[in-house]
């Protein structure tokens, strides 16, 4: 997917300031490894950094908006956010033992029931029925766009933004640029020897 990315979008990989990559089940140094190699394979080169962030369900998701923040706060122009796991085909798994107080607080003991279960939960507690739940996925089925026809050609991709590009602060509004001092004047006032100068009672001193 990384080589297919670089190939389609024809971005440089040198170029590429960052990439994210969603984890949830997998081991989190080894998926990161995992990950590191795939981005060599690709023909990245060892100065584009790579790591992992786990979110449950939304692992993929929070890479996408840790990519949206760093290039909104003008750390890069260009960056890559991946996942490489679903939840939905891999079961969850507990590794060591688990603290026994954990049975003496319900919010802590919730952490260790099943996704199924939880999700089942969700829909008794809320009322949605089966007949809703399938409804609302054929609605958001059908506001996706439809696909290309076959062997139709993607349209090309638009630049990347320029290197040194002003960045929009988080306000919206584009930071200023600070003002440059005229030659010879100096805010900073310092009194010589000799000369009279004011002390906090209002006094002169020589």
């Amino acid at each position: 997917m990384l080589e297919a990315t670089l190939q389609k979008t024809g971005v440089d990989p040198a170029d590429v300031g960052d990439v994210v990559v969603g984890s949830v089940l997998g081991p989190s140094s080894q998926r990161a490894n995992e990950s590191r190699i795939a981005m060599f394979l690709a023909g990245f080169p060892d100065t584009v950094p790579c790591r992992t962030v786990n979110r449950q369900c939304s692992s993929g998701l929070q890479a996408v908006a840790d990519i949206a923040a760093g290039i909104r706060a003008g750390f890069y122009q260009v960056g890559i956010a991946a996942g490489v796991e679903t939840m939905s085909i891999n079961p969850m798994k507990w590794e060591g033992g688990i603290n026994p107080r954990v049975e003496a607080h319900p919010a802590a003991k919730s952490c260790l029931v099943p996704m199924g279960i939880t999700s089942e939960n969700v829909a008794v507690k809320y009322g949605i029925d089966r007949a809703t739940q399938v409804s609302g996925a054929n609605a958001a089925r059908s506001a996706c766009p439809a696909p290309a026809p076959a062997g139709a050609a993607d349209p090309p991709p638009g630049p990347p933004d320029p290197v040194g590009r002003r960045t929009p602060s988080p306000r919206g509004r584009t930071p200023r640029r600070p003002r440059r001092r005229r030659r010879g004047s100096s805010r900073r006032r310092s009194c010589r020897s000799g000369r009279a100068s004011r002390t906090r009672t209002g006094r002169r001193t020589a």
